[in-house]
C-alpha cells in the first residue's frame, strides 16, 4: 500500500475517530484531513505528526508502508518487562536458532535449484523471525549500554 494511502486509512479508520486523532496530534480536524488526503499536493504530515498519529491510533500501517518502500518490513518487539534485566544469552540463543532455521529452509528449498512461491514465503518468514530476534538482542544490548554505570571508587581516589 502506498504511504499516502496508509496515512489516509490510518486516520479515517481510527477506532477513536479522526477528530480525536486530530486533537491528539495538535491539529485541527480539517487540517489533518487535508494532510492525509492523497490528492492534496500542498499539505502533508511532518515526520513528527506521522509518529503522533501512529501513537494516537496505535496503528503502524505507516511504518509498514514505509518499510515496504525499501523491500523491508516493520516487526514490533515484545514489550519490555519493567525492572527485569535483559537475558543476553537467551537473546543470542534465540537469534542463533532463528539463523539456523533460515539456513536450513534455504538449503532445503534450493535442493532442486529453484525457489517456488511457497518456498519464498517460508524463506521470507524465517528471515523475518531472524530480524526480530536480532532486533531484540540489539535492544537489550542498548539497554545495558544506556544503563547507569556503577561508579568505581578506585577511579575517584586517583
Amino acid at each position: 500500500m502506498p504511504i499516502e494511502q496508509a496515512a489516509y486509512n490510518t486516520v479515517h479508520e481510527a477506532h477513536s475517530g479522526a477528530k480525536t486523532v486530530a486533537s491528539a496530534v495538535g491539529l485541527s480536524y480539517q487540517t489533518l484531513l487535508n494532510k492525509v488526503n492523497p490528492k492534496t499536493l500542498t499539505h502533508h504530515l511532518t515526520l513528527k505528526e506521522a509518529v503522533d498519529v501512529m501513537h494516537a491510533t496505535k496503528d503502524t500501517r505507516l511504518l509498514d508502508a514505509l518499510a515496504n518502500e525499501f523491500d523491508g518490513m516493520f516487526v514490533p518487539l515484545p514489550a519490555l518487562s519493567s525492572g527485569v534485566p535483559p537475558n543476553l544469552m537467551s537473546d543470542i540463543a534465540q537469534m542463533s536458532s532463528e539463523f539456523g532455521a533460515l539456513i536450513k529452509e534455504v538449503a532445503d528449498d534450493l535442493s532442486d535449484g529453484k525457489i517456488s512461491e511457497n518456498e519464498w514465503s517460508r524463506i521470507d518468514n524465517e528471515a523475518a523471525r531472524l530480524r526480530e530476534a536480532l532486533s531484540l538482542l540489539m535492544r537489550d544490548l542498548r539497554r545495558l549500554y544506556e544503563a547507569p554505570q556503577p561508579v568505581n571508587a578506585a577511579v575517584l581516589t586517583n
